[in-house]
């Protein structure tokens, strides 16, 4: 009886230990990746992968000179935004005055979203987990993407195929 009674506070002691580090491996660190991706980013280039493996300049619906905006909260949440900078103007400014066409247009060249986001460091990707996406196909959908940092520019690359990639710098830092 009295060598069950002093193993109970090793054992106390083993399973106190265990909870902390479980705890600890679920916290976000403050000096890693999930601390590198907070702030305000500035959308640098958008490229894609030719069939020859090189990295060249994206030619889709964004246009050559897309700009946009990504944010990431401390707390967890983030937003992204893309655009043609040269897509149409149109006249009305009344978007239920437009036709189909001229809507598409608009559309064509604008993408936004918001979520939540979550670090995997040891893997290397970020989980974009969407709230709401201006298509409404796309909401509720996990986008992975593979991370890289290089000084104030973080590199985003588009999973599975990693075809596509968006290169950010922070802004204000």
């Amino acid at each position: 009886m009295k060598r069950s009674i002093a193993i109970l506070p090793l054992l106390l002691f083993t399973i106190s230990l265990a909870t902390i580090l479980v705890a600890a491996d679920r916290e976000p660190d403050p000096t890693g990746a999930q601390a590198r991706f907070v702030g305000t980013w500035e959308l640098v280039s958008i490229q894609s992968r030719g069939s020859d493996g090189e990295w060249g300049p994206y030619q889709g619906r964004f246009g050559p000179n897309a700009v946009g905006m990504a944010i990431f909260s401390a707390s967890g949440y983030m937003s992204g935004q893309i655009m043609d900078p040269d897509r149409p103007t149109f006249s009305p400014d009344d978007l239920s005055q437009l036709t189909v066409e001229e809507l598409r247009a608009i559309l064509e060249g604008y993408t936004a979203y918001y979520g939540t986001y979550e670090v995997n460091e040891r893997e290397g990707f970020v989980i974009h987990k969407r709230l709401g996406h201006l298509n409404p196909n796309r909401v509720v959908i996990e986008a992975k993407r593979f991370f890289e940092f290089a000084g104030d520019e973080l590199t985003l690359t588009v999973a599975p195929t990693r075809d596509l990639r968006f290169t950010w710098r922070r802004v204000g830092s």
